[in-house]
C-alpha cells in the first residue's frame, strides 16, 4: 500500500450508510470526493483519508447537522470490517475484544490509529487519524466513537456506557445529541478522542463468542496485516477468495468487477501467471480443508460454511477428491 493516509473499504461502506442515513445522496457525495462507490463490494479497497475530510464537511453542511457522525452509533452494519468485525465478536470478553481493536487497527486503514490503556480502574480507548494534506474532520472521530458505543452494547447485550468520553473539539452548541448516544459525562477541548469503559465491564461476556471462528478470523487478520497488498494478481485473488469464502463461492464476474476489468482481461491475465480462476479457488479450498480438518474444536458444519459451500455433501465430495477420504477419516488419520 502507498504512505498515503487511507482507510479501508468497511469503514467506507459505513459511511456511506451515515449519509444515506441522513438523506442525502450517498454515490454523487462519493463520487463529487473521488471515492469510488463502485468499489464498495470490493474487501481488499482502501480510500483516501483527505477524500472523507472533505465528504464529511459537505454531508455536514448539506445535512445541517453538525453531528452527523454520530449516526454511526445507530444500528450499523456491524460486520462491516469483514474478518475484523467477526473476530472481535467472536471474543470472549470485551477486554479481549478491546485487545484486538488495537491489535490489528491497521487492517482499517494507514491512516487510523487505536489504542488501548489499560489501569486499575479500566481501559482508555484512544482514537486517533492522520491525513495528508487536511487536518482530520472532527466528525469522523465522533463516528468512531459512536460505532464503539454502539458496538460495546450490541455484543454484550448490555446497557454499558462509559465513564467518560473525551473530545479535542471546543463544546458544541447543542449536546443533547451526545448526551443521548453516549449517556456518560462528556468532556471537550480535551488533548485526545477517549473513551474510557470501566474495569466493571472488562470481563463481560462477549454474546456471539465463539473460539473456532474467533481464532479462523484471526489468521486472516494476520494475513492481512503482513500482505496488506499483494504483489501478483494470483496473490491478491487468492486473498480475496480466503476473505469472502464465508460468504459463500466466489463468482468469477464479481471477482474480475473488484479489479474493474472484464471477466475476459482477468482470465487472460491470471492465465499469464499460469492459473485459472477456478484452480485458485480449489486450491484455496483444499488448503484450508486440511487446516480446519485437524481443529476439533470447528465442526465439519462450520468447515463447510467457511469454505464458501451451500451444500455440505458437496463440501465431503470435494474433500474426498482432494485428499481420497472423508472429512471424518481425515480426523480420524490423524488422531483426533
Amino acid at each position: 500500500m502507498s504512505k498515503t493516509a487511507q482507510l479501508s473499504v468497511g469503514w467506507a461502506r459505513l459511511v456511506f450508510e451515515v449519509l444515506q442515513r441522513e438523506g442525502l445522496d450517498a454515490h454523487a457525495l462519493f463520487l463529487q470526493f473521488d471515492l469510488k462507490p463502485d468499489q464498495l463490494s470490493n474487501p481488499s479497497a482502501y480510500f483516501k483519508q483527505d477524500s472523507f475530510t472533505r465528504l464529511w464537511h459537505e454531508a455536514s453542511r448539506l445535512s445541517d447537522n453538525p453531528a452527523i457522525g454520530l449516526t454511526m452509533g445507530v444500528q450499523p452494519t456491524i460486520s462491516a470490517f469483514d474478518a475484523y468485525s467477526y473476530s472481535l465478536m467472536s471474543r470472549a470478553t470485551v477486554r479481549e475484544g478491546l485487545e484486538l481493536t488495537s491489535r490489528y487497527h491497521e487492517v482499517i486503514g494507514t491512516a487510523a490509529i487505536l489504542s488501548n490503556e489499560f489501569f486499575a480502574g479500566g481501559c482508555r480507548l484512544i482514537i486517533d487519524s492522520k491525513g495528508d494534506e487536511l487536518p482530520v474532520a472532527y466528525q469522523g472521530f465522533e463516528a468512531a466513537l459512536a460505532l464503539q458505543a454502539f458496538s460495546l452494547r450490541l455484543v454484550t447485550n448490555q446497557a454499558i456506557n462509559a465513564d467518560y468520553v473525551s473530545f479535542k473539539t471546543a463544546k458544541p452548541k447543542d449536546i443533547t445529541p451526545y448526551e443521548a448516544l453516549f449517556q456518560c459525562p462528556l468532556k471537550f477541548n480535551q488533548p485526545q478522542y477517549v473513551m474510557c469503559i470501566n474495569q466493571k465491564y472488562l470481563d463481560t461476556p462477549m454474546i456471539f463468542a465463539n473460539k473456532s471462528m474467533a481464532l479462523h478470523h484471526e489468521k486472516i487478520l494476520q494475513k492481512t496485516i503482513h500482505e496488506l497488498k499483494p504483489t501478483t494478481l494470483v496473490d491478491q485473488v487468492t486473498d480475496l477468495i480466503y476473505k469472502t469464502l464465508p460468504s459463500g463461492e466466489p463468482n468469477i464476474k464479481a471477482m474480475a468487477s473488484m479489479f474493474n476489468i472484464s471477466q475476459r482481461t482477468f482470465q487472460r491475465r491470471l492465465k499469464q501467471e499460469g492459473h485459472t480462476f477456478l484452480a485458485l479457488l480449489d486450491s484455496t479450498r483444499k488448503e484450508l480443508a486440511a487446516q480446519y480438518a485437524v481443529n476439533p474444536e470447528m465442526s465439519l458444519q462450520e468447515i463447510s460454511f467457511l469454505l464458501g459451500f451451500t451444500d455440505n455433501s458437496n463440501f465431503y465430495r470435494a474433500f474426498k477428491r482432494w485428499y481420497g477420504c472423508t472429512p471424518g477419516d481425515y480426523r480420524q488419520l490423524n488422531g483426533l
